[in-house]
């Protein structure tokens, strides 16, 4: 909400040069998110996600430190990561409910409503209400690997920042 809020924030106040600021405060918010979120996805989900260079590290003028924090490929990957959040946890959240709820309503179906039902019908549809249940934990932990994939993809070094610092080393030794 924070980046949604900021982007449309900064975009339509950079016609007057006020959300140019607003904007470069953004990215480094995001920048800070994302290293909050690796030490999420590490501590909670098990993923080891190595950090994006540092851009500290740089150093320079103040300018040159805002050009390099647009130009950073981990800004932008965090920035998406940011964007992404919001409708992957509406997706989870929806779709955890929908078949937790499914199945207690089918675990609660056969002693209310189908009264006139044969007993077969009843259990079986008892027995799939209790599989539902037990299935979202299962489904809650697919979409647990799958949040911490997408950490690791968006918020770690990107094959692109691999590959220059491999040629740094090469180039160094």
């Amino acid at each position: 909400v924070l980046v949604v809020l900021g982007l449309s924030l900064g975009v339509s106040l950079s016609i007057i040069w006020i959300g140019v600021p607003i904007l470069f405060g953004l990215m480094a918010a995001a920048r800070a998110i994302g290293a909050v979120e690796r030490r999420l996805a590490g501590a909670m989900l098990g993923f080891t996600i190595n950090p994006p260079p540092s851009l500290r590290a740089r150093g320079g003028s103040p300018w040159r430190q805002m050009v390099d924090l647009a130009r950073a490929r981990s800004t932008w990957r965090a920035l998406g990561w940011c964007l992404l959040r919001l409708p992957l946890a509406v997706v989870t959240w929806s779709v955890t409910l929908g078949v937790f709820a499914l199945g207690l309503t089918m675990c609660a179906t056969p002693w209310q409503a189908l009264v006139d039902a044969p007993m077969w019908a009843r259990v079986a549809i008892g027995i799939s209400g209790t599989a539902a249940v037990i299935l979202t934990a299962h489904v809650v932990t697919w979409f647990g690997w799958v949040h911490g994939r997408l950490a690791q993809a968006l918020l770690g070094i990107s094959p692109a920042d691999r590959v220059a610092s491999a040629e740094a080393r090469a180039q160094a030794a």
